[in-house]
């Protein structure tokens, strides 16, 4: 290592789009000290929205196009030491060709990967240096599992930055909040909640829809806006008993647009079939003092839990009588709704906060770089203490609920049955074969 000058670090991500990963990688390019670091970026598939913010920071970066030339080119180019990747952790040839030419190229590269699903890939693991989960749920409950050991030194939980500032720089003026409720139909007085998100069917949950009967009789002024809706799930919207009661946007990724959603609502209402790893629009709602009401999912992803803390930043509700009743629980009381919001303001701004975290990021390229001089050994050991507190943890977590399940409503949920097997059958066909698409 060159101490004479900056580390070059170059954030590598597959695509340059709007999603919680390239906000994860814009947070430090922002936030690492720009006196130890000079910060590079590359896409090795697309380009996206997030180049507007890296000209603006002035960060110079390529996009690959699944090219893996123009990237190791790049990298030789800026004599770059450490190259930090952000991928699912599922094995993809590309990247382990990617790793293996810039490692071939760059024969002194320190290798940091964020992981976003905590899934051990036996492909790129001698080729990485330091393995960084973005939560400990995907650390202690899969990651180590999955590798069979755990080595403090290389497997560590980062947790993505929560850019707080840049976020409520963005918050519109009154006017400009009265005119996007004027333009939505919003009332004074409507209780409004949203769900912000892809419309990706393989992420969407209908417990969303199944919600909704309960709370309009419950909450008659409740408007559901939803950015965005699944396209072979329009049709139920059109045609449901509740279809006055929801507004449905296209997805967007101006972050202007989004800051008018989250002043615009009064609670964020989430929910993921597949659960999240870390939970970023979770976490962003909490900037705006948003409680957000969210699902538990045990079988599988599912750090909402950790993120949010049950009746102190939101409510996890479990079924879709429970999820409506939480969301009433919030409209009838305003004082708790307002508590919860500051709560979960502190939470991210303090865990979250983005220069805590490039700092941690900082601390630990410095420590892989001397690892790497020094050549130090594996540390190997098989986790089980480690694995075993925090199972105690998300064992408590897991029996906090908002109205726990009853026989009850086994018997009303079974009017769903079909349809779930049907959309299951669908998204199944739709996700995974590509059947149904234009």
């Amino acid at each position: 290592m060159n101490v004479s000058r900056p580390v070059h670090v170059l954030q590598l991500t597959a695509r340059l789009g709007h999603a919680g990963t390239e906000r994860a990688m814009l947070g430090f390019c922002t936030y690492l000290p720009k006196d130890q670091f000079a910060l590079y970026a590359a896409a090795y598939g697309e380009g996206g929205d997030a180049e507007e913010r890296l000209s603006r920071l002035g960060i110079p970066y390529i996009i690959g196009h699944f090219s893996i030339s123009p990237i190791v080119e790049f990298a030789i180019h800026h004599r770059i030491d450490v190259v930090h990747i952000h991928r699912s952790g599922h094995p993809q040839p590309f990247e382990t060709e990617l790793l293996q030419a810039l490692k071939q190229a760059l024969p002194t590269l320190c290798v940091l990967e964020t992981n976003i699903f905590g899934f051990f890939d036996p492909t790129t693991s001698s080729l990485i240096d330091c393995h960084m989960v973005v939560s400990e749920m995907m650390l202690f409950s899969r990651y180590i599992k999955a590798a069979g050991y755990y080595d403090p030194l290389r497997m560590k939980v980062l947790h993505n930055p929560i850019d707080a500032s840049y976020f409520l720089e963005r918050t519109p003026s009154e006017s400009a909040q009265i005119a996007y409720r004027k333009k939505l139909g919003l009332r004074d007085g409507d209780f409004v909640i949203g769900r912000l998100g892809r419309p990706d069917v393989s992420k969407w949950s209908d417990l969303l829809f199944e919600m909704m009967p309960y709370l309009v009789r419950r909450v008659p002024n409740t408007k559901f806006i939803i950015q965005a809706v699944p396209e072979n799930r329009l049709h139920r919207v059109v045609h449901a008993s509740f279809r006055d009661h929801v507004i449905c946007l296209p997805e967007t990724g101006d972050d202007n647009d989004i800051a008018l959603f989250y002043t615009t609502i009064d609670v964020l209402a989430h929910s993921s079939k597949i659960g999240e790893s870390f939970g970023m629009t979770l976490a962003e709602a909490g900037i705006y003092k948003k409680p957000v009401v969210v699902n538990s999912t045990p079988h599988k992803d599912n750090n909402q839990i950790d993120l949010i803390d049950h009746l102190k930043t939101g409510i996890i509700a479990n079924h879709p009588r429970a999820f409506a009743e939480a969301l009433t629980y919030l409209y009838e009381h305003k004082q708790e709704r307002q508590a919860m919001g500051e709560a979960a303001y502190r939470k991210i701004t303090t865990l979250y906060n983005p220069e805590r975290i490039a700092n941690q990021l900082a601390d630990i390229m410095t420590e892989q770089q001397l690892a790497k001089i020094n050549q130090l050994p594996f540390q190997q050991k098989d986790g089980t203490q480690e694995v075993e507190a925090y199972k105690r943890s998300y064992t408590f977590r897991l029996t906090q609920e908002f109205t726990p399940f009853t026989w009850r409503d086994v018997f009303i949920s079974l009017r769903f049955a079909p349809l779930r097997l049907y959309y299951k059958i669908y998204d199944l066909l739709l996700h995974r074969f590509g059947f149904f698409k234009k």
